[in-house]
This record gives structure tokens, C-alpha cells and sequence, in this order.
């Protein structure tokens, strides 16, 4: 009986919150306001990315120093890229505003950051 009530307790707040959400026109809406947020401190968000994606560089280095195993090399060689990656777009604040990293560019960063991350998993 108390899975029961449980059940019942959830579905009237799934229903509640469902009626929440699209009594405000688009269910998206109450995204906006954290999207400008976002935009706001775009900056700042990529200076801390890029230093937190080059400390996890060099941690994962220090690491394949010390184990020379091929799989701590891909994973040091991600974070490589993925620093260098947001080195590009913190470099963008400055150059040229939203046109020196370009999106087929940037994908085909991220895509050799997972091809890195694929071999550091699934290499022997």
C-alpha cells in the first residue's frame, strides 16, 4: 500500500510541475533567463574551462610519466586538445569576436578529442 500512495504522490507532482512549466506559454521559457545569465559571463567561463582543461593536461601527463601506459597518453592528449580548443576561444575574445574558431573547425577539434578518449577506452 505505501508504493501505492508513493505512486500516487509523484504522478500529482509530475502533473503539478508539468502545468507549471506550460502554464508559462513555451516550456522553454523559464531557460531564457539562464541563457542570459550564461551569455553574461561567457568570458569568464571560457578563462576558467581553458585552466581547468590545461591543469587536467598536465595532471594527466605527470600520470602517463609515471605509468607510460598508452591509455594515460590519449587521455593527456584529449585534455591537450581540449585546452587548446578553449585557448582558441579565449583567443577569440580578443581577435576577431565569434569568427576565429569557426563551428566545422571546432568540430573537428572535438572530434579528435573524442577519438582520443575512444582509444584511451576501448586500446589494449
Amino acid at each position: 500500500m505505501k508504493s501505492f500512495t508513493k505512486l500516487v504522490i509523484f504522478s500529482a507532482f509530475l502533473i503539478l510541475l508539468f502545468g507549471i512549466v506550460f502554464a508559462q506559454g513555451n516550456p522553454w521559457d523559464p531557460l531564457k533567463d539562464i541563457a542570459g545569465m550564461a551569455t553574461a559571463l561567457q568570458a569568464l567561463t571560457k578563462y576558467i574551462v581553458f585552466l581547468l582543461s590545461a591543469a587536467m593536461f598536465v595532471i594527466a601527463f605527470k600520470a602517463y610519466t609515471k605509468t607510460k601506459t598508452n591509455k594515460m597518453l590519449f587521455v593527456a592528449l584529449a585534455f591537450l586538445f581540449f585546452a587548446l580548443k578553449w585557448l582558441l576561444k579565449v583567443v577569440d575574445l580578443y581577435l576577431s569576436p565569434g569568427n576565429f574558431l569557426s563551428d566545422p573547425s571546432e568540430n573537428v577539434m572535438e572530434l579528435i578529442i573524442l577519438a582520443m578518449l575512444f582509444l584511451a577506452i576501448f586500446r589494449k
